[in-house]
C-alpha cells in the first residue's frame, strides 16, 4: 500500500523496506526526448559495421554481400552512413532508442518510411520493413513522451540497388 503524508511525500513499503518519493522535488522533464538509431539488421541478420570497415571481421567476405556499400559508420551507433544495399537486401529492421530522458520506459515511438503515414505510437523500439522496393528511401522515427512532448524526427537515408537485369 502507499501513503501520502502532510509534507507531500508518497511512501510505500515492500518486503525490502520503505521507499519515499518527494513530490516537491519531482517534476517531469520539460525538454522533448532525443532519439537515435542504434543498429539495423539486414535480412534478419545483425551486421557489425565497425568490424567490417576495419577488416577484422572473419565473416567480412560473406557479410559484405548483405551489409551495404559504405565507407563510414555512425559515431554512436552500429549502422552505415548513407548505405547502398544490394538488391537482395529488401528486409531491414531498424532498432532505435531515446537518449537521456528520465522516463525512457514511458516513451512511445512512431515511424514512417518515405512520405508514408506515421505509425501508431507504440513502446516498441524497432521498425521492420519487408519486401522493400528498389531505389532511395528515407526512414523517420520520433519519440512521444508521457507529458506530450514530441522529439524532432530522426532521419536515416538508404538505397537499395536495382538488380543488374533492370539497369
Amino acid at each position: 500500500s502507499a501513503f501520502l503524508d502532510s509534507r507531500n511525500r508518497i511512501w510505500w513499503g515492500s518486503h525490502e523496506g520503505a521507499t519515499m518519493l518527494d513530490l516537491n522535488r519531482f517534476s517531469l522533464p520539460t525538454n522533448p526526448p532525443q532519439i537515435t538509431l542504434g543498429y539495423l539488421e539486414v535480412n534478419g541478420q545483425y551486421v557489425d559495421y565497425r568490424e567490417l570497415l576495419t577488416g577484422n571481421d572473419s565473416l567480412a567476405a560473406n557479410r559484405r554481400y548483405l551489409s551495404g556499400i559504405t565507407d563510414s559508420v555512425a559515431t554512436y551507433g552500429n549502422y552505415p552512413i548513407n548505405p547502398i544495399f544490394p538488391s537482395n537486401a529488401d528486409h531491414l529492421t531498424l532498432h532505435f532508442a531515446s537518449l537521456g530522458w528520465s522516463e525512457s520506459n514511458q516513451i512511445h515511438y512512431s515511424f514512417r518510411l518515405d512520405e508514408g503515414a506515421w505509425s501508431t505510437p507504440s513502446p516498441d523500439t524497432k521498425a521492420d520493413f519487408r519486401n522493400l522496393p528498389y531505389g532511395q528511401h528515407t526512414f523517420q522515427v520520433r519519440a512521444l513522451s508521457t507529458n506530450g512532448l514530441e522529439s524532432v524526427p530522426f532521419t536515416y537515408a538508404f538505397e537499395i540497388r536495382y538488380p543488374w537485369f533492370l539497369r
